[in-house]
């Protein structure tokens, strides 16, 4: 007996933009801002293993019609069971979800690189983004600046790193928080009581294709 699998349900959008859902019929999006397309966490429980989403944008100040700019991608992990993604241009990344992950990279990107991995065949650190120029930021994280300019040669460990910080992770990182001097509590609330404590957050993998201008 030959089983024959079902073939994969598919959802698209495309154009300005025109979508056809699993089941739906095709529809006109309009507006901007970035919508779900896609998700198991329809009960708004703590069950959900992935969130597909969109960020649209218009294509003219005039037009209401709008194009999908960045796609985001969310989903969780079971412990121990490793993701691999291996983009276009040939680079893996490997994450066990618990505490490791790896960057494979090409040798074709030798001379381009930059962030906490360095460079290819070239031990130097150089400092990253989040340098001198941000040491008197009232917004973001201050005190994590470089005492030196950008692509400027450290031997400090803890200024290396530090100076590839980037914004995006105070909301769910209460020490990140601390260490970027942003005293502000988040507070949450529980059944019995109003708690300033963040909850454990089970590992994800977010990754995210960002489109060519229209």
């Amino acid at each position: 007996m030959v089983f024959i699998s079902a073939p994969p349900n598919i959802c698209t959008c495309w154009g300005d933009p025109h979508c056809t859902g699993f089941s739906i019929p095709e529809i006109l999006i309009h507006g901007s801002c970035r919508h779900v397309l896609a998700s198991d966490n329809c009960a708004k429980t703590t069950l959900s293993t992935f969130k597909i989403s969109g960020s649209f944008h218009k294509v003219k100040p005039t037009v209401q019609r709008s194009y999908v700019r960045t796609v985001h991608v969310e989903f969780k992990l079971k412990d121990g069971t490793p993701v691999v993604i291996q983009l276009p241009n040939d680079i893996k990344i490997t994450w066990d979800g618990v505490k490791r992950v790896e960057i494979s990279m090409p040798g074709s990107f030798k001379g381009s690189l930059c962030g906490i991995c360095g460079e290819i065949d070239d031990s130097n650190m150089i400092i990253g983004g989040h340098d001198s120029t941000h040491q008197n930021d009232a917004d973001g994280c201050a005190p994590k600046a470089a005492s030196l300019p950008v692509n400027t040669w450290t031997t400090d460990v803890i200024e290396y790193g530090n100076s590839h910080y980037i914004a995006g992770d105070e909301d769910e990182n209460d020490e990140c928080r601390e260490e970027c001097g942003m005293n502000q509590e988040i507070t949450m609330a529980t059944d019995d009581a109003t708690t300033t404590r963040i909850p454990y957050v089970h590992p994800k993998f977010i990754y995210k294709w960002v489109g060519n201008d229209v």
